[in-house]
Formats: C-alpha cells, structure tokens, sequence
C-alpha cells in the first residue's frame, strides 16, 4: 500500500518555480532516505516524454525547463534498478502538475516521518486550496487519482486518513 500527501490549488507556471520545484523534489527524496534517479517532464513543445535518468538529463531538462515556462508537469523518481514501469515500481515520486503537488511512498515508510515537514515543502509550490493525505494500492495508480482522472468511487482501496 502507498500513502499520498497531495495538495491542491493554483500552481505558478514560471520557470523559476518549475526550477525550485526540482530541487525540492530531490530534497524530499533524500529527506526519505532515497536518492532520486528519474524524471520525467511534460509540456507544450516537449516532444519526449518517457522517463529519463537524472545522471544523464539533469543539465538538458534544467536548461529546457529555464527556456520554457509552458511546462504540464514534472515529477522526479526514486526507481530500483531493474525496474519494469515507473507506475508501479517507484520507491517514492514526487509530481508538480496543473493543479496539484503530490509524494506518494510506501506505507511503511510514511509511518516513519513527520507528514507536516512533506506539508511545508509542498505548499512552497502550491497557492494551496485544500489538501488531502490517503492510502491507496499502487496498482491502483495513486497519482490518477490526485490528477483527479476517475471518480473517488472507481478506486476500490482509496481510504482517506486525513484532509486539510
């Protein structure tokens, strides 16, 4: 089972937020403990999308992300080596969309840490509206559901601990 701290709200579209954005992602990561290793970027004339290691794209994607402020989303991975599909193999993910800022961990991980610490770097990205945090199986993509896809009642192991 995964627990996803989301917020959502209005997010800023310049470039110097998507930047920090970054950073603050990776920071989260190792504040779990893990080293980000993967990417992924989305946006008006971003022509690829798949998921990329950070050991080789930082430079490229943070020189993309200054030259373009018409970015959809950016989320930053921690994936195990041998993995299949970043959707159900990440160890943490960290995503800044159109509408919302999400991590999404491991239950046993989540029982370990301070949500309010999460609460504070998410909301620096974030003019927040409201927020929830809730347990989901991966399988059943936690982040479809902070992206808002399906119907809170399409998700069979969506349980809410707690909103804000």
């Amino acid at each position: 089972m995964t627990i996803s701290i989301t917020i959502y709200g209005i997010i800023s579209k310049n470039s110097a937020d998507w930047k920090k954005w970054y950073f603050d992602s990776k920071k989260i990561c190792e504040l779990l403990g893990y080293e980000a290793n993967y990417l992924s970027i989305t946006g008006d004339g971003i022509t690829n999308t798949k998921i990329k290691t950070i050991k080789r794209s930082e430079n490229k994607t943070l020189k993309m992300v200054e030259e373009n402020a018409s970015l959809d989303s950016f989320s930053i991975y921690v994936l195990p080596d041998n993995f299949t599909s970043a959707i159900s193999d990440f160890t943490i993910t960290a995503s800044r969309a159109e509408n919302y800022v999400t991590i999404i961990m491991d239950k046993s991980k989540y029982i370990e840490i301070d949500p309010k610490t999460y609460i504070e770097i998410l909301q620096n990205h974030i003019s927040m509206d409201y927020g929830e945090i809730y347990e989901m199986d991966i399988f059943e993509c936690p982040e479809m559901y902070a992206a808002k896809v399906n119907d809170p009642s399409f998700y069979k192991t969506l349980h809410i601990i707690k909103k804000f």
